[in-house]
């Protein structure tokens, strides 16, 4: 077997004040049945197909997972979460604008989806979306480690020279890269 990297696609979408119940902000996450990460809750995509782009890629999953119709979407940030045992790029795609309403369209794949806030979110989180979660929470910084919420097991160690792909501040496009090594706190907090 010849080894490769995988792309996927994550899709954030956030309730947006259009819809009943949860406050605007909270991101759609789906309980995930009979797949890789059976009973994790993760946001809705899968992988990009050739010739796809991340936005194509996300729209279609979307539409297929969930029967919403996107409208409007950008590429928000780029993790690999386990770099040295599973090359598996994950692009998060966020959805400005969408119609439709959402239905659960795979039952077999898919449990339920429901709206969770970032500060409260459900675990397990799926491995494919903890990293995309992680770069869109309010983050801290302890002993030189940039820690997400603790809903998001996930913590990104700031390292010179990836110090800066952790931090939406430096780049249009945040990375996120596994765990690198311990840096000085000096790189990666304010």
């Amino acid at each position: 077997m010849t080894a490769h990297v995988r792309v996927g696609v994550q899709a954030i979408v956030r309730r947006d004040g259009r819809h009943r119940g949860s406050p605007a902000g909270d991101i759609l996450l789906g309980l995930r049945a009979n797949c890789f990460g059976a009973g994790s809750w993760g946001l809705p995509g899968g992988h990009v197909e050739l010739n796809e782009t991340f936005e194509e890629a996300a729209r279609r999953e979307l539409a297929e997972e969930t029967g919403i119709d996107a409208l409007d979407l950008r590429v928000a940030c780029l993790t690999d979460p386990d770099p040295a045992t599973n090359h598996h790029m994950q692009v998060g795609v966020e959805v400005l604008d969408y119609a439709g309403d959402i239905r659960l369209r795979e039952p077999d794949r898919c449990l339920r989806w429901q709206f969770w806030p970032l500060d409260g979110l459900p675990e397990p989180l799926f491995v494919g979306s903890e990293g995309v979660i992680s770069v869109l929470t309010p983050c801290s910084c302890t002993n030189g480690r940039r820690t997400a919420s603790s809903s998001v097991r996930a913590a990104f160690p700031c390292a010179s020279p990836r110090a800066c792909r952790t931090e939406p501040r430096c780049w249009s496009v945040p990375i996120a890269y596994g765990t690198p090594p311990d840096c000085p706190r000096s790189t990666c907090c304010p």
